[in-house]
């Protein structure tokens, strides 16, 4: 199963309307295809009942699982994930975790840290509690906001 090809295909339907697959999961074990959207005004119950219906019939989406799966439909919740480069222009300023891939050792090292600018050669500039650090977003692995409760 290409896991881009059904992103694409899911990002393709919603194109249509006012929402944006934030990220697309797969848990082989449980069988449940969860799906992450957002859209310019949050994301209610209501989104995710019509998001979900949108899929319930597409035949196409079926033909990637061998087998009956579940389908979830949700926000991204207050950790939401950072998935492309133009979700990190929508959180300077917020605080970031970020799993950097480090090219030497394949490992990957996490960094927290304030979101002060996202830079034209497209690098992320981080202020942490061990000071500035730019991170080239190429060797970002993985990315999310840390939500904070009040």
């Amino acid at each position: 199963m290409s896991t881009s090809k059904i992103f694409d295909h899911i990002e393709s339907k919603l194109l249509s309307g006012p929402y944006e697959l934030i990220e697309a999961v797969w848990d082989r074990k449980a069988k449940i295809l969860r799906l992450f959207i957002d859209s310019p005004q949050g994301i209610n119950l209501n989104d995710c009942a019509t998001v979900s219906r949108l899929f319930d019939e597409d035949a196409q989406l079926d033909s990637f699982f061998p087998e009956t799966y579940q389908l979830e439909v949700s926000s991204p919740g207050i950790d939401r994930p950072l998935t492309k480069l133009e979700h990190f222009s929508k959180v300077v300023g917020e605080t970031i975790r970020v799993q950097v891939k480090e090219p030497e050792t394949k490992a990957a090292r996490t960094v927290v840290g304030t979101l002060r600018e996202l830079r034209e050669k497209d690098e992320l500039l981080l202020s942490t509690d061990q000071g500035d650090l730019l991170v080239p977003y190429s060797v970002v692995k993985k990315a999310n906001v840390v939500g904070r409760w009040n």
